[in-house]
């Protein structure tokens, strides 16, 4: 079957005590601990050569005659023609998925920035912003422990607006979450490094966030709601396992025994 299975995967590393001490307590690193440019480079030169599998993966200029043809000592006639070069490659790509054959540069380019413009409209409709680390160890395994760090933010009135959650709703999320919130911002921060797979600590954010959500309606429910993990749906038609709602909070009273006096 396609995906990966979770069972196949190693086992995650326990993560250092730098990544799980708080802030606040740990003790300042000394100049000498912290090291320096000089001694990143000797302790590379004491690792074994070796080639990668599928060629190099950092130096491209070994690997692309083309790209090695720009440099800090290229002209300014080198820079614009491998611009002009650029330019043109994306306009026949561009052709290719469906713009005018004839269309000219000048035009593409405005076209182009139509394309991948970004409205303010958009700009304040977006929910979710992802953050993620990428260190490069001497050793290019890429295993280093900040690479799985995931950390989700969450604009909360542009969440309340998709999700149609109330605003008792809404605050009740941010009673949950505490120090989570930032306050200034009104967004939420959820950060995992539980898994040594960075796309399941993503999952695990959004399993939390989605948990947060469904726990807001089922605390305020709200006529209003419209949110399920699969998609937006019509308000009124979410089924309850997406949008569970409180029990009643007087319970019916109990029928009389035929042994208990009344």
């Amino acid at each position: 079957s396609d995906g990966i299975d979770p069972e196949d995967l190693p086992a995650d590393d326990i993560l250092p005590a730098s990544m799980t001490t708080k802030s606040w307590i740990k003790r300042r690193a000394t100049r000498v601990e912290k090291g320096n440019y000089e001694g990143m480079n000797t302790e590379i030169d004491t690792l074994d050569d070796f080639e990668p599998e599928h060629g190099d993966l950092y130096n491209m200029r070994d690997a692309d005659p083309e790209f090695n043809q720009i440099s800090g000592d290229a002209s300014d006639e080198q820079i614009q023609a491998w611009a002009d070069e650029y330019w043109e490659h994306m306009r026949t790509t561009h052709i290719a998925g469906g713009l005018p054959a004839d269309i000219s540069m000048e035009d593409f380019k405005e076209e182009y920035a139509k394309i991948y413009a970004v409205s303010e409209e958009e700009k304040e409709s977006q929910i979710l912003f992802w953050e993620t680390h990428l260190v490069l160890e001497a050793t290019g395994d890429g295993d280093h422990p900040m690479n799985r760090k995931v950390t989700l933010t969450v604009r909360l009135p542009a969440l309340q607006r998709e999700t149609g959650l109330t605003d008792d709703a809404l605050q009740y999320i941010r009673e949950l979450c505490g120090l989570r919130i930032n306050t200034n911002k009104d967004e939420l921060k959820l950060v995992c490094s539980r898994s040594r797979n960075r796309e399941h600590n993503r999952q695990w954010c959004l399993t939390v966030l989605y948990d947060l959500i469904a726990e807001g309606n089922k605390e305020y429910p709200s006529e209003t709601f419209c949110f399920t993990p699969q998609g937006r749906k019509e308000p009124g038609t979410v089924p309850e396992s997406a949008a569970p709602t409180p029990a009643s909070t007087d319970p019916p009273a109990p029928e009389a025994s035929p042994t208990q006096p009344p």
